[in-house]
């Protein structure tokens, strides 16, 4: 015996009836609702009908949507008797986005149900890998959960109510830094921490340092108890790992991994490592992710670990796109990505921190110095970011000017909310570590 269908099909007509009798129901439910969401196939002519005629400026009455529809896809008796009974039996039009809210929620399940159904039958088939079929299932997620997230309008009292205990809020601190501290004293002054729902851009050309300052900002945050998840596609853990040891116990990287330390360095490498071990961060090596797998992860972490504070991810250019996106071109792969990350920052609430490449524009002017041009494939990237942080090291361009070893310029591109201009920092090579230049 077949399971009953999931559907609402008393609200489906609850919705089309309310609309006829009241045009302006249509208003209020064309954020919740599209023709698919309706199960039969009546009912979803019936409101693309409805739809196009409210685009039109036409009322929607019997006679209007009678010929919309003969004019869409024909019309027979059968249909004809279904709308002109349209409107009869609705308890009340004022209900209209409860009912379209239940005709949404049914969809979603169905969906939900049919694609699984299509997983269960692929993997019967024997023709799709483990991972491909988990991969297919976190898009089918990803993909429903973001068409189901809707919010609704705030009026002007009630986000001037969610705005005064923030202000007031503010005046107290006077300055204290709200969102998750950098370690990097200016930059903190400059941006009042790395806000939450942001999407940080780090941009900088190979073998700068962003990685090095990405886990700086890493170490920081999480020696702090805030819970840090950094997703490292370039390096594996282990140099990871060393290299935040070496910043923290301030010793020479190459003089560690070659074992030429002494006694007293040795002491500090092991309060580098207890530093490491106490501090509440999660590494992840997986050498190609997509956003996708991005959100899964974080998920699983979350039940693990609570609300990340931060994440970090190194580097969005070896990021795969979205598997719809894959047969585009670089450039729009990467504004897929690009988007989908900001995505996740508010929807994890927590700053997401992005490694980019720059191209080799910056090399071509006279001073080296990277711009917001620069930034690699997209100029979504630009556009989506809430903060760029573009680092700059001229010793890297002018190897026969000793003064110039250790100097480092951390350039505030761009900031929503903020003040943009240059930071000048000092780079400890040895250490991988960024201080203040003063």
């Amino acid at each position: 015996m077949s399971a009953p269908p999931i559907q609402a099909d008393d609200a489906e007509l609850a919705v089309l009836g309310a609309v006829v009798i009241r045009n302006e129901a249509l208003d209020e439910v064309l954020d919740v609702l599209e023709p698919e969401h309706f199960r039969r196939e009546a009912h979803r002519r019936t409101f693309a009908a409805m739809r196009l005629l409210h685009q039109q400026r036409e009322p929607i009455d019997y006679v209007q949507l009678l010929a919309a529809l003969e004019k869409s896809g024909g019309l027979d008796p059968e249909m004809r008797a279904f709308v002109n009974r349209l409107g009869t039996g609705v308890p009340r039009t004022t209900n209209v986005i409860a009912y379209a809210n239940q005709v949404r929620e049914k969809a979603l399940i169905r969906a939900l149900v049919a694609e699984a159904h299509q997983v269960i039958a692929d993997a019967e088939s024997a023709q799709v890998s483990g991972a491909e079929l988990l991969e297919q299932a976190e898009q089918v997620i990803y993909r429903l959960g973001s068409k189901s997230a809707r919010t609704d309008w705030v009026s002007g009292e009630e986000l001037a109510a969610e705005l005064y205990p923030l202000i007031e809020q503010m005046q107290q601190q006077k300055g204290v830094v709200s969102g998750v501290q950098t370690g990097i004293p200016e930059l903190d002054r400059m941006t009042r921490g790395f806000q939450r729902g942001d999407l940080v851009l780090v941009g900088a050309r190979p073998s700068t340092g962003k990685t090095a300052m990405a886990e700086q900002f890493a170490m920081h945050a999480a020696e702090r108890g805030q819970p840090v998840a950094f997703f490292s596609l370039e390096m594996g853990r282990v140099p990871l790992g060393l290299r935040a040891v070496t910043a923290a116990a301030q010793v020479d990287g190459f003089r560690l991994m070659s074992g030429y330390l002494s006694n007293v360095e040795m002491t500090r490498v092991g309060e580098g490592l207890s530093r490491l071990a106490n501090a509440r961060i999660w590494w992840d090596d997986t050498p190609s992710v997509s956003p996708l797998h991005v959100r899964s992860k974080l998920r699983r972490l979350r039940a693990k670990a609570g609300n990340v504070a931060l994440v970090i991810i190194d580097y969005l250019q070896l990021m795969q796109p979205l598997p719809d996106d894959r047969r585009q071109t670089p450039t729009y792969q990467v504004a897929g990505i690009s988007r989908a990350l900001k995505l996740l920052a508010r929807e994890f609430d927590a700053p997401f921190v992005v490694l980019s490449q720059l191209n080799r524009g910056s090399e071509r002017s006279a001073e080296k110095r990277p711009t917001l041009s620069d930034l690699r494939d997209s100029g979504a990237l630009e556009q989506d970011a809430d903060v760029v942080l573009l680092l700059h090291r001229p010793e890297m361009y002018e190897r026969d000017r000793p003064e110039l070893v250790g100097v480092a310029e951390l350039i505030i591109g761009k900031q929503r909310n903020g003040p943009t201009g240059v930071l000048h920092l000092h780079f400890e090579k040895a250490q991988t570590k960024f201080r203040s230049a003063s």
